[in-house]
């Protein structure tokens, strides 16, 4: 018998969600280097990224308002807290793998070399989603937990300056002209190049994707009666439709302005899903989804580390092996980070106790 989880900040549609948007992403950057088949398969999962920042800005102003909380600190302590510990292990076991294969495990000499160093010092800061290390990143996949926290500050202080009523139009206004941009200038919505001279383009992803998810949450406060009481069918169907649109966006497709669909799709689930349980939350209630949805950012974070072990030493396996030992690789690295980070955090709230 399954576990009920009847907490309203749960949902096992959106944890489900969360896995797919991981393991997508995660295959985008590793098709880069072995592809599954002639034409890819994942060449459109980086807007998987989207997802995550829409669901960040989500729960920021859910927590933001719900909680009511005057002192905003908690918000981005939380954060840190959540994400910093596995960010840094990744990131570590990345110079590891670097320093070993052209180093003979001398870190000194792999620091010493380029600017190994000045990148390692961004990285460590959480800094490289500003550009101020000329996007040469260490790891990766990485920037968009810089991105994410780099605007929780400039989030915070909006929310604290404005009136409630202006919001939505604020949040709404900056999520669209910033997309807009990206859409017409650039379908992959590179991270890695300076907008302006200085705002860089991962900067101004995440400030679009968190305002996006900001006024998600507010559509979600003015209709989640009515999509509670919306019948049981009807829901499950625009639910699904709305589930495959955001599957087929992913995978077995050329980037092309159809890419921004992930938007409203992705906004569109996450409130249907914190309002009502759905189809969707019926198919991901299983344990395994529940168990991959837990430690899915770990996973996120050691991709980069686990695809170079793949490329520096594995590389001459064929298709589709190289990608399962990869995957298996990911979620093996991805768990024991999730358990270790777990337990030193269980043993210092204790001491603090």
């Amino acid at each position: 018998m399954k576990a009920k989880n009847n907490s309203k900040n749960f949902s096992y549609g959106i944890n489900g969600l969360r896995g797919i948007a991981t393991i997508v992403i995660a295959l985008f950057h590793f098709e880069l280097y072995f592809p599954i088949t002639k034409n890819g398969v994942f060449k459109t999962g980086y807007i998987a990224v989207e997802f995550f920042f829409i669901l960040s800005g989500f729960l920021i102003a859910k927590s933001y308002f719900e909680k009511n909380r005057k002192d905003t600190l908690p918000i981005l302590e939380n954060k840190l807290k959540k994400l910093y510990p596995a960010y840094f292990i990744a990131l570590i076991s990345l110079i590891i793998v670097y320093s070993l294969k052209w180093y003979n495990l001398n870190i000194i000499s792999w620091m010493n070399d380029s600017n190994h160093a000045s990148n390692f010092i961004a990285e460590l800061l959480m800094l490289q989603g500003s550009g101020i290390s000329n996007f040469n990143y260490i790891n990766g996949p990485a920037w968009y937990v810089s991105a994410l926290l780099l605007n929780i500050p400039l989030i915070i202080y909006i929310l604290r300056k404005s009136e409630n009523k202006y919001y939505p139009a604020i949040f709404g206004i900056l999520s669209v002209a910033i997309y807009s941009f990206f859409i017409v200038k650039d379908y992959n919505m590179s991270p890695n190049y300076f907008i302006t001279g200085f705002l860089s383009s991962a900067f101004l992803r995440g400030l679009a994707g968190i305002s996006l998810g900001i006024v998600s949450y507010y559509i979600y406060k003015s209709y989640n009666n009515k999509v509670k009481n919306m019948n049981n069918i009807l829901f499950n169907i625009i639910e699904l439709i709305l589930f495959v649109i955001f599957i087929r966006l992913l995978i077995f497709r050329e980037a092309s302005r159809l890419n921004v669909l992930i938007l409203p799709t992705t906004a569109l689930l996450i409130i249907m899903m914190f309002s009502k349980e759905g189809i969707i939350d019926k198919l991901f209630s299983n344990k395994l989804s529940t168990y991959f949805g837990k430690i899915s950012f770990e996973f996120y974070i050691m991709q980069s580390t686990c695809s170079n072990i793949i490329i520096l030493w594995f590389d001459n396996i064929r298709q589709p092996y190289i990608t399962i030992i990869y995957l298996i690789i990911n979620l093996i690295s991805g768990a024991l980070i999730y358990y270790l980070v777990n337990f030193f955090q269980s043993k210092r709230s204790k001491h603090e106790i």
